[in-house]
């Protein structure tokens, strides 16, 4: 009999470590990293600049905050509006290509500018079997699956590890990817893994959810049944009980 307990409890212990261990498999063939893709500049975009110069004319710099980082939203139309450069489109376009087309604007006023923008905000919404449900703003080099799901507070007891999606519109289509974080490999190569602007990841509820869900509504319905409830019917055996002795 204790044997047969130990090996229950071992078969058990297995089930759970295949349900909720983290990156079980695919550990030892994670591949290369693949390159990141750099996200396109679109209207209402915060663009965090830095403008100054290494040269002897100085006093140019007071045109660009001293050199200090300064923020330019981009517009509905689709341009920000730069000190003796004016507007200047940059919707489209990555955020390097927007540094050489600011540095290659400046070279007419200012010697040798340096252009620097800070890296897009890539935001993306977290909702499911999380510890809180979040709409979070990552960086662009930083916006990967398992640092949303880290600053959403990680995954809970109710998760379904091999389940976790990922909603993202590309042309127009919303494209549905199932990413299993029990797999290194197809975690870290799957599609999904760097994020996009817009990004909806889901952790969707396991078979434990359902059964806690399932036990909740039982313990309702059995606290529904009244006093009242439980005398009726025992009225109603009574009453055929008596009637019988009656006779």
């Amino acid at each position: 009999m204790v044997g047969f307990s130990a090996c229950m409890t071992k078969k058990k212990m297995a089930r759970l470590k295949e349900t909720y261990q983290l990156f079980r498999t695919g550990m030892d063939s994670l591949g290369n990293e693949n390159i990141w893709e750099e996200r396109k500049i679109v209207e209402g975009d915060k663009l965090y600049i830095t403008i100054r110069t290494e040269s002897l004319n100085q006093d140019q710099l007071a045109w660009f905050d001293n050199g200090k980082e300064t923020l330019y939203v981009v517009s509905d139309e689709g341009w920000i509006n730069l000190p003796f450069i004016g507007r200047l489109n940059v919707v489209g376009i990555g955020r390097k290509q927007a540094m050489d087309l600011i540095r290659e604007k400046l070279k007419l006023i200012i010697k040798e500018p340096y252009v620097q923008i800070k890296p897009l905000e890539i935001n993306v919404k977290v909702m499911g079997q999380v510890e809180r449900e979040s709409i979070l703003a990552l960086q662009e080099n930083d916006a990967t699956l398992i640092n949303a799901l880290i600053q959403a507070g990680g995954l809970n007891e109710l998760s379904k590890r091999d389940s976790i999606s990922v909603i993202r519109i590309d042309n127009g289509k919303r494209i549905i990817y199932n990413v299993d974080i029990r797999d290194g490999q197809k975690f870290f190569n799957s599609t999904a893994f760097k994020l996009r602007q817009n990004d909806l990841i889901i952790v969707n509820p396991n078979n434990y959810y359902f059964k806690k869900l399932r036990n909740q509504e039982t313990a309702i319905d059995i606290a529904r049944i009244s006093p009242l409830t439980i005398f009726i019917g025992m009225f109603g055996i009574i009453v055929p009980v008596i009637a019988i002795l009656r006779r």
